[in-house]
């Protein structure tokens, strides 16, 4: 790591955000752990929706029709699709920070 001699920035690490260190890691890390509960989520709605499509046409009450919380003073209403889809993301991002570091 070289330092920068102008004035403004003495003692400053030249590189910025980019240098690889501790925080470099955990961002990293955070950022994947995003993706991953992004990406979860999605897939969880898609398959959510093609159950409920099944479940209403089969005359059944659908996921996204059942109640799982409601707090009516702030106005929350989670069905238990939304629980399904929220705890699937909530999964991959635990399991994508709890993975060991590689490399």
């Amino acid at each position: 790591m070289r330092w920068t001699a102008s004035a403004p920035y003495v003692g400053v690490p030249s590189g910025g955000f980019a240098t690889r260190g501790a925080n470099h890691d955990v961002v990293r890390r955070l950022i994947a752990a995003l993706l991953a509960a992004a990406g979860a989520f999605i897939v969880s709605a898609i398959v959510l929706a093609i159950t409920d499509i099944y479940l209403s046409g089969h005359g059944m009450q659908t996921l996204g029709s059942r109640p799982l919380l409601v707090i009516e003073s702030v106005g929350v209403q989670l069905s238990v699709a939304d629980g399904i889809a929220f705890a699937a993301a909530g999964v991959a991002a635990f399991v994508t920070l709890a993975r060991p570091r590689r490399g």
